[in-house]
C-alpha cells in the first residue's frame, strides 16, 4: 500500500513452502497462488495485498470461490451435549455447587492477595 519493502522494514523470518516437502505436491499444482472466499463477505480487502505476482516463483495470484467439492459429510447418531449445557435438562444444583466451590475460591484468593500486599506494605 505504501510501497515500502516490509520485509526490510520489520524481521520477517524465511518461511518459503519450498523448506518443507509437504507442501511440494501443492506448489506443483498451483495452490499456493490461490485465495479462497468461502463468501463474499470473506476477504473484502484482500486486493490490497493479494494481487500481482507471487514473490517466490513469479506466477499470477488468484481468488476463488470456494467450491463444495468433497465428501459427503458421515450420518452419525446424535450424541449427548459434552460442552456447556443447554435446556431443560440442565442440573441447577450442579450449577449452585459449582457456583458455591469457585465462590470460595475466589474469596480465599482474594484474602491471600490482600494478606500479602498488606504485608509488603511499609509499617509508619
Amino acid at each position: 500500500m505504501t510501497g515500502v519493502d516490509v520485509g526490510k522494514l520489520l524481521p520477517i523470518p524465511d518461511i518459503s513452502n519450498k523448506r518443507f516437502p509437504e507442501a511440494k505436491k501443492h506448489e506443483d499444482s498451483g495452490l499456493h497462488r490461490i485465495l479462497y472466499q468461502f463468501s463474499p463477505n470473506d476477504y473484502t480487502e484482500f486486493n490490497q495485498i493479494w494481487n500481482g505476482e507471487h514473490p517466490e516463483d513469479g506466477s499470477e495470484l488468484s481468488v476463488q470461490p470456494a467450491s463444495n467439492e468433497g465428501a459427503t459429510p458421515p450420518d452419525l447418531d446424535e450424541e449427548p451435549q459434552l460442552t456447556a449445557p443447554l435446556g431443560p435438562d440442565i442440573d441447577h444444583q450442579m450449577f449452585a455447587d459449582v457456583a458455591a466451590k469457585l465462590g470460595d475460591d475466589v474469596k480465599r484468593r482474594s484474602a491471600r492477595k490482600r494478606a500479602k500486599t498488606a504485608a509488603s506494605r511499609p509499617r509508619r
